[in-house]
């Protein structure tokens, strides 16, 4: 089995008009909080998951529900990508 860098997308889904949410697993931050290494972003309207103490991840449980449940209701376009 080969080994993902970090951070690496791990789960997305897609918003009502065709943009990513997704949940991404970083390095843990904290040893005593090793569970606790997603985050879940749109990459249509740009709003995201992270944990209370900004920017320290939470738990895939938490960045999934979050995710999950944002693509249900946003309706942001996809970000246009740079014509230059």
């Amino acid at each position: 089995m080969t080994e993902t860098a970090l951070p690496a997308v791990v789960i997305r889904y897609l918003n009502q008009a065709g943009a990513l949410v997704t949940v991404t697993e970083h390095e843990a931050a904290d040893p005593q909080r090793l569970s606790q290494r997603y985050t879940a972003e749109c990459t249509g309207c740009r709003d995201s998951k992270t944990g209370s103490y900004l920017p320290y991840p939470v738990s895939l449980h938490e960045a999934r529900t979050w995710a999950a449940e944002h693509a249900e209701t946003c309706r942001a376009l996809p970000q246009p990508t740079d014509a230059g």
